[in-house]
């Protein structure tokens, strides 16, 4: 089987960039859906409700009904999930719906922006509201496709370059083209699906 990024292995797990919901079958789960494009959003995620017990949906939009679905059409919703302050960004992505989620949990700041791009005249507001609600970030997830100005504007403690479908090898040269701007975040380039890393204190490294 081939997906997005691209061949299935044999034995797909966390380790080599995919899900085994019995991997993750005793924790407590929340999935994230920015928007409804197959490379976003996959259906076999509500498979997973039949091994992990404590697992919920959160979607930007009204995508679907059911006791585990939190729907959080915008714009700027909020939520909060047991301990999680969830605050969404919104923008249109060809014309569908799409939401970028931040996320405050045990004393961290993570934003993944999924797609957003933002309207000329809503990005720079949604900045500045992103910074207020956040304090600081310390972790966001960048869209190679045109998020590196949400970097730049936001200086995250640290970085992960994403939505390279398979071709982690391009990270190296975004984390290169960041440093010689002069930008301080810290940019972690995976090399491999599967890659973890440890973050704490503001210092990350690479996990085991």
């Amino acid at each position: 089987m081939t997906g997005l990024g691209g061949p299935t292995p044999e034995k797909p797990s966390l380790a080599n960039g995919f899900i085994d919901p019995n991997e993750i079958a005793d924790l407590d789960v929340t999935v994230f859906v920015g928007h409804g494009h197959p490379d976003h959003f996959d259906p076999v995620i509500f498979s997973w409700e039949g091994i992990v017990k404590k697992i919920r949906y959160v979607f930007g939009w009204k995508a679907r009904e059911g006791p585990r679905i939190v729907p959080m059409a915008g714009p700027r919703a909020t939520k909060t999930i047991g301990r999680m302050e969830i605050f969404t960004v919104n923008s249109d992505h060809n014309q569908i719906p799409e939401v970028g989620y931040l996320v405050k949990v045990d004393g961290l700041a993570i934003l993944h922006p999924g797609d957003y791009m933002g309207r000329p005249d809503r990005f720079l507001p949604d900045m500045d509201y992103l910074k207020k609600v956040a304090g600081r970030i310390d972790l966001e997830f960048v869209n190679l496709a045109g998020g590196q100005a949400q970097m730049e504007i936001l200086k995250p403690r640290a970085a992960f370059p994403m939505h390279a479908f398979g071709r982690e090898y391009i990270y190296g040269a975004a984390a290169r083209g960041a440093k010689e701007r002069g930008l301080r975040t810290r940019i972690v380039a995976s090399e491999n699906r599967g890659d973890n890393f440890l973050y704490k204190k503001g210092k990350i490294k690479a996990g085991r």
